[in-house]
C-alpha cells in the first residue's frame, strides 16, 4: 500500500501537481497535442482531404485520443480525491476530451460527431487555465532560485512579467477566441456543422486555432524570464524547457535607469536598465515588471547599503 502511494505520488508531482519544471513541460506537451488534434480536424475538413486521406487521419484520431485517455486515467488513478475530479469541470472536459473517436465507433451523424469534437476544442481553453494555474501555485522556479544563492544571502523580492504589458495581444486573442467560437457554436445550433466546401466555416476554425495559439504564447512568455533581488545582487532566470541564470552583484552596479512609456505609467509597468561594470558582469534588463518603480528603489537601497559595507 505503501509503495502504492508513493508511485502516485511521484506520477502527481511529476506532471501535475508537482513544484518542478516537468509539470509545466507536460502542460505545454499537452496544450501542443490539442492544437495538432483541432489542426487536423481543421484540415479534414478541406474538401476532397479527408476522402483521400481517410487512414491517415483516423490513425491521427486514435493517436491523439490514446494519448487524452491515458492522461485522463493517469489523473483519476493519482488525484488526491478521485471523485472529485472526475465531476470537476476539468475533469468532465478531460473525459469529454477522450470520446469522439469511441462515439465515432458506435454511432454514426456528422453533426454529433461534431459536437462532441467542440467539447474537445472546450478542453483547451480548459488547459489554459489550467497550466495558468499550476504555473502560479507552482513554487519551482522561486526554489530553483534559492538553490543557488550563497549560504548568508536571501531573496527579498521575486517577481515575472506582468500581464498588463501584453493587454493588446491578449486583448486580441480572447476577441478572436470568443468570436470564433460563437461562430463555430452557431454552426451547431443551426445544424450546419458539416461544412464541406464552406471556406468562411473553415476560415472560423483557423482563427479559433490561432487565437488559443496567441494565449499559449504569451502565457509562456510570462512565465519564460523570472527575476529576483537578494541581499547580494540581482538575478535573471531563463527558460522552461532550460535554464539560464544571469546576475550581477551590487558591487558592480554604476547605475539603474527607469524607462515608462505612457501606457507603462497607467498600467505601472515598466522597464529597469541596470548597468554594470567589470569584464565578467552583464547588463540586466527588468522588462515588462510590474511596480518598477519599487522595484529600482529596492535595487538601489541594496546598492547603498553594500557600499556602505
Amino acid at each position: 500500500m505503501h509503495e502504492n502511494k508513493n508511485w502516485k505520488s511521484f506520477i502527481r508531482e511529476t506532471f501535475f501537481e508537482g513544484d518542478n519544471p516537468s509539470v509545466a513541460r507536460f502542460e505545454i506537451f499537452i496544450l501542443i497535442i490539442i492544437l495538432l488534434s483541432i489542426l487536423a480536424a481543421i484540415i479534414e475538413t478541406i474538401p476532397g482531404i479527408s476522402t483521400k486521406y481517410y487512414d491517415e487521419f483516423y490513425n491521427l484520431e486514435w493517436l491523439f485520443t490514446i494519448i487524452f485517455t491515458i492522461e485522463y486515467l493517469l489523473r483519476v488513478i493519482t488525484a488526491k480525491k478521485s471523485l472529485k475530479f472526475i465531476f470537476s469541470w476539468q475533469g468532465l472536459i478531460d473525459l469529454i476530451a477522450t470520446l469522439p473517436l469511441y462515439v465515432r465507433l458506435m454511432f454514426s451523424g456528422k453533426e454529433f460527431i461534431s459536437l462532441i469534437r467542440l467539447l474537445r476544442v472546450a478542453r483547451i481553453f480548459s488547459r489554459l487555465g489550467r497550466f495558468t494555474k499550476s504555473m502560479k501555485k507552482s513554487k519551482y522556479f522561486l526554489k530553483n532560485m534559492e538553490s543557488h544563492l550563497g549560504t548568508h544571502e536571501h531573496i527579498i523580492k521575486y517577481f515575472k512579467r506582468t500581464r498588463l504589458k501584453y493587454l493588446i495581444p491578449y486583448t486580441i486573442g480572447i476577441s478572436l477566441f470568443i468570436l470564433s467560437l460563437i461562430e463555430i457554436v452557431s454552426q451547431i445550433i443551426s445544424e450546419s456543422f458539416g461544412f464541406e466546401g464552406n471556406w468562411v466555416k473553415i476560415a472560423g476554425y483557423i482563427i479559433f486555432l490561432l487565437s488559443i495559439t496567441i494565449l499559449i504564447i504569451y502565457e509562456i512568455k510570462i512565465i519564460y524570464r523570472r527575476f529576483a533581488i537578494t541581499n547580494h545582487r540581482v538575478i535573471m532566470n531563463e527558460g522552461i524547457l532550460h535554464e539560464n541564470f544571469k546576475s550581477t552583484t551590487y558591487h558592480y552596479i554604476t547605475d539603474t535607469d527607469l524607462f515608462q512609456t505612457l501606457i507603462d505609467k497607467i498600467l505601472n509597468t515598466g522597464l529597469v536598465r541596470i548597468t554594470t561594470t567589470g569584464s565578467e558582469t552583464e547588463n540586466l534588463n527588468l522588462k515588462k515588471i510590474r511596480n518598477p518603480i519599487e522595484i529600482k528603489k529596492i535595487i538601489q537601497d541594496n546598492i547603498v547599503s553594500t557600499h556602505k559595507k
